[in-house]
């Protein structure tokens, strides 16, 4: 065997957990761990040892506010569009949510304001955490090369069916707490101009970008997305420890697509590519999945086997 056909096997060898030495399936591609050895050393008969647990991730709690949650990065609109969805808020010193002291022109609409901002928030928070418990689950799986594939099947179609289910609705009723927020936003602004006075911590143009962009649904449809592409993550998992390489696949692509910002997503998409020999889109994956996370030595030592041009 050449040294490119030994590569390779020891490619998908690294790659395999013990989902994918017992069923010979798509877990041996999906199941990227960073570390595992990508080369033809091992002695087929030493001992082999065993695997270091990895450390337990907590889950986060509900009234944990993250810096950043990734989940509701929504592709293809203004981030002043999406910032109110984004703990802390990221444009709230813009648009009216970072409750500013105003006893002039257009106090009253603010106040009115902030109730739909604190429940507002509370669903927001909400969603973020049920995503970001089916996500460390990925995690633990993606870290753990597999192991226990059964009770990750089950906790995987446990998480991924109504926890998404109610994120998807708490997020939905966020977008119309936001949108009747911006109304008094807007009275509130307009109140100030018309006084001639500037009202703080809030632009009208962020204001009415957001708010055009509530009306016309393209808010509703991207959350529809990203958490459909959560869901399509979990199903892509579930299937390949089914063995079930074609719809493992044909899942992972929708969460590739809808989790460009998400590492594990696109290592996954590119393993599974791989076991189905279409090397340029595995590659195009485990590219993407390296600019979001430069420390995956087996995904650098793919690309430096497959990502060369052909000669």
């Amino acid at each position: 065997m050449s040294w490119r056909g030994l590569t390779a096997l020891a490619l998908v060898l690294a790659l395999a957990g013990p989902t994918g030495a017992a069923a010979g399936g798509p877990a041996a591609a999906a199941s990227i761990k960073p570390g595992a050895r990508l080369g033809p050393k091992a002695d087929p008969k030493a001992e082999p040892k065993a695997a270091a647990a990895p450390e337990p991730r907590a889950e986060p709690k509900a009234d944990q506010k993250p810096d950043r949650l990734p989940f509701l990065v929504l592709e293809g609109l203004d981030p002043e569009v999406t910032g109110f969805l984004f703990l802390p808020g990221s444009t709230r010193a813009v648009d009216g949510g970072a409750k500013p002291p105003w006893d002039g022109a257009g106090s009253a609409q603010l106040r009115i304001s902030e109730d739909s901002l604190d429940k507002r928030q509370e669903l927001v928070l909400s969603a973020a955490a049920a995503v970001d418990r089916l996500m460390a689950l990925v995690q633990r799986f993606y870290d753990s090369g597999g192991t226990e594939p059964s009770n990750a099947r089950a906790r995987l179609k446990e998480l991924s069916g109504a926890p998404l289910d109610e994120a998807r609705a708490a997020l939905l009723q966020a977008l119309k707490l936001e949108e009747r927020r911006l109304f008094f936003i807007q009275k509130a602004l307009d109140a100030a101009a018309e006084a001639g006075e500037a009202l703080p911590g809030a632009k009208l143009e962020v204001v009415e970008k957001r708010a055009a962009a509530l009306r016309d649904g393209k808010l509703a449809a991207a959350v529809d997305r990203r958490i459909g592409a959560y869901r399509a993550l979990a199903a892509g998992l579930v299937h390949f420890i089914d063995n079930d390489r074609f719809a493992a696949l044909e899942n992972m692509k929708v969460a590739g697509e809808g989790l460009p910002d998400v590492a594990v997503a696109q290592v996954y998409l590119g393993s599974l590519y791989y076991l189905f020999q279409e090397i340029t889109p595995a590659v195009a994956a485990w590219k993407r999945a390296l600019d979001l996370d430069p420390t995956n030595e087996v995904v650098k030592a793919a690309l430096k086997e497959y990502g060369r041009k052909p000669r």
